[in-house]
């Protein structure tokens, strides 16, 4: 039988081990937090300019990622601080960190690439009665991508009274998430936010099963097409965010209106954190306010002058 070590030499060798340990850790933040600074670095002026508060939600992100590379450099530097503590900071900043910059920069870059003209009143105001006749704003076939063998929408979109979440794009959901709704939102027009939803033990696994998830956007909270990043719209539109409901629901049709008349397709994409296959369009609300009651009565109008 081999000897084991004398305590004085294993107490060496957790020493360095535990001096490695550090060591690795403060290298590996150290370059995620270069690799951040060369991301922003590269960001494109008129990035910033178009969308410049997601701009700064990568930039508070790469704040983060300096100040754990800061830590972890004076941890290895005073031999202070517990392998855990050093391992759960290196952990933040080289993921969560670094995923919510990257998130909010490819936010900017497609944001900066919509048209920022206001929605208006009267788009607004006929997408609403469309949403209130049933109609469904969210996903174009053009938006859907495959998900082990399901095709899903990451997005965004528009509903009254729960449609978007209860039926349509959400109608796979599986009952603990679909048809439970409260009183006021059987009444609510909503902002809603679509992605998968992974079941089985290992959502990695060739086994696991998919579904279309959905689920109503609310501002403090990171939403489900954004998933598995942990980023909100406090967080990439702090300011657009302060007249907002938490919950973006409106009971009243005038609210929700005046809501959607004032934003852009470049403003709810940085407030949303929606993408190119998932952003609420001029095209989309447009498609919408044609299936509106007035709408409707006035293409069967037209129609019955023509015959």
């Amino acid at each position: 039988l081999g000897r084991a070590a004398p305590m004085g030499e294993q107490l060496g060798n957790h020493r360095r081990d535990d001096r490695k340990l550090r060591g690795v850790e403060a290298r590996d933040v150290a370059s995620a937090a270069h690799e951040l600074r060369r991301m922003l670095h590269a960001v494109d002026p008129g990035v910033a300019q178009r969308a410049p508060s997601a701009v700064r939600a990568a930039e508070a992100a790469l704040k983060e990622v300096e100040e754990a590379a800061l830590n972890t450099s004076t941890a290895l530097a005073t031999q202070s601080g517990s392998k855990d503590a050093i391992r759960n900071a290196a952990s933040i900043a080289k993921g969560a960190a670094q995923q919510r910059a990257a998130a909010a920069l490819r936010v900017a870059e497609h944001a900066a690439s919509l048209d920022d003209a206001p929605f208006g009143e009267d788009l607004a105001g006929a997408v609403a009665q469309a949403l209130r006749a049933g109609a469904v704003v969210a996903s174009v076939p053009e938006d859907l991508h495959e998900v082990v063998g399901v095709a899903i929408y990451e997005g965004v979109g528009l509903s009254f009274g729960g449609a978007g979440r209860c039926g349509g794009a959400a109608e796979a959901l599986p009952s603990s998430k679909q048809g439970r709704r409260r009183p006021i939102e059987a009444v609510s027009f909503t902002v809603d936010s679509y992605g998968p939803l992974f079941h089985g033990s290992d959502a990695a696994s060739q086994s696991a099963t998919v579904t279309q998830g959905s689920e109503m956007v609310r501002v403090d909270t990171p939403p489900l097409h954004l998933a598995p990043v942990v980023i909100t719209s406090q967080d990439l539109d702090p300011d657009g965010c302060k007249d907002l409901p938490v919950a973006l629901q409106w009971t009243e049709e005038a609210a929700f209106v005046r809501f959607l008349a004032a934003h852009s397709e470049r403003s709810l994409a940085v407030l949303l954190g929606s993408g190119p296959t998932g952003s609420i369009t001029r095209a989309k609300l447009q498609a919408a306010a044609e299936k509106s009651p007035a709408a409707t009565l006035a293409a069967a109008a037209t129609a019955a002058e023509a015959s």
